[in-house]
């Protein structure tokens, strides 16, 4: 086995994981590779723990089969209409695409209920951008097939989307499924292409370097929104956490303040028995002084009478 599918090997099966098993399954891998293989454990280290989206969209595509080939099908459909310019099929396509993308936002909710039990809605957000990356870019559907996504992707129109940041592992988009045949120019009238305007110039040198900074800025920021998305998700559980936390305190405090009333209940009681049983007392000392002095006068009168004889 080469080093590259060794570490598909070990990528698809630790992102298979469940979310919160995933550091301590990447740590004990790394530890194992040390011994024999120093450039993959350091290479395991590094792979990160994915996002809630992330790791919906990683069941997803191991769940459903069916749903990945739909994207990949609709995503070749799609920037093949592009490059032909074919808006009427492009408008079309795009209904497709936005039903397409639907069914897979609740087919990930569905997996989520299978698994544990919910997904936020930006959790749901997030699959939704992931999927559609997926059906506009090849080699965002390259990563988003692999299932060894670290955080979600964000589509950029029809132009290249930068799954860098998103994949654990580098992925290559299949061009042989691309449909890059050329197309012939459609017939125009003579008199059309007499009056036909001229093409727009190259663009400029730095133009170019202007849509560069344009398209890292752009990267940047989808890097932040999806640092803060994930903040904001952590923020929403620990929220959630103390909401239960705070309902549980409630409900015991509750329990305590009953227990206690019952306490002192049962502490007024006791006091009440224990003052009868001071009375009780007191009136059986009483009696037994009494009885005591009346069988002492008896027995002087029992010598007296002995003595008479």
């Amino acid at each position: 086995m080469t080093d590259d599918s060794r570490s598909w090997e070990i990528a698809r099966r630790l992102y298979a994981l469940p979310r919160a098993d995933f550091i301590p399954a990447r740590n004990a891998e790394a530890r194992e590779l040390k011994g024999s293989d120093g450039d993959l454990a350091r290479a395991v280290a590094t792979w990160g723990k994915p996002t809630a989206a992330a790791d919906l969209v990683n069941r997803l595509v191991r769940a459903r089969a069916d749903l990945v080939d739909e994207v990949g099908e609709l995503g070749r459909r799609l920037r093949s209409a592009q490059r032909r310019s074919e808006a009427a099929e492009l408008r079309g396509l795009d209904q497709e695409r936005r039903a397409l993308v639907g069914r897979a936002v609740d087919a990930a909710r569905a997996v989520a209920e299978d698994g544990d039990g919910h997904a936020t809605d930006a959790t749901l957000r997030d699959v939704e951008q992931t999927v559609w990356a997926a059906v506009v870019d090849a080699g965002a559907f390259a990563a988003f097939r692999a299932g060894v996504l670290v955080r979600p992707m964000a589509p950029g129109g029809f132009g290249e989307v930068d799954v860098s940041a998103s994949s654990a592992l580098p992925v290559e988009a299949d061009e042989s499924a691309e449909d890059t045949a050329p197309v012939p120019p459609r017939a125009r009238p003579a008199a059309a292409q007499k009056t036909e305007p001229p093409r727009p110039p190259s663009p400029t040198p730095e133009q170019l370097a202007a849509r560069r900074k344009a398209r890292k800025d752009l990267d940047a920021a989808a890097q932040d929104l999806a640092a803060a998305q994930q903040a904001s998700e952590e923020a929403a559980r620990l929220a959630e956490e103390s909401e239960h936390r705070a309902e549980d305190l409630q409900r015991e405090r509750d329990e305590l303040r009953e227990r206690l009333a019952d306490l002192e209940r049962e502490a007024r009681e006791s006091v009440r028995l224990a003052k009868e049983q001071q009375a009780a007392l007191r009136t059986a000392e009483r009696e037994r002084r009494t009885a005591v002095a009346r069988h002492e006068r008896a027995q002087r009168r029992l010598e007296q009478a002995e003595d008479v004889r």
